[in-house]
């Protein structure tokens, strides 16, 4: 949810190097997605090791790493929607 009040703040710096021809909001997102891909791969790194295996969850590689995946694509997933939100 913090990602609504973040692209509300920067919406005005946006629009103004927009008006300016700058650069194209475009790639201030991808920027967006590209910076926080190392953030978000610890981030859910540490919390799926500490929560997979305090639930007692599958001691196997195969079954952990589904977990991670589907976590990190979950987490990519709804930081975009909450973008999107704070966008429109």
């Amino acid at each position: 949810m913090s990602e609504v009040t973040n692209s509300f703040s920067g919406r005005p710096v946006l629009a103004k190097h927009k008006a300016f021809a700058l650069y194209y909001p475009a790639a201030f997102c991808i920027a967006q997605i590209a910076a926080d891909i190392p953030v978000l791969l610890f981030q859910i790194s540490h919390f799926s090791v500490v929560m997979y295996f305090m639930v007692g969850l599958k001691q196997e590689a195969g079954a952990f790493f589904t977990y991670w995946v589907i976590l990190f694509a979950a987490t990519m997933c709804m930081t975009a929607c909450f973008r999107a939100i704070g966008a429109g």
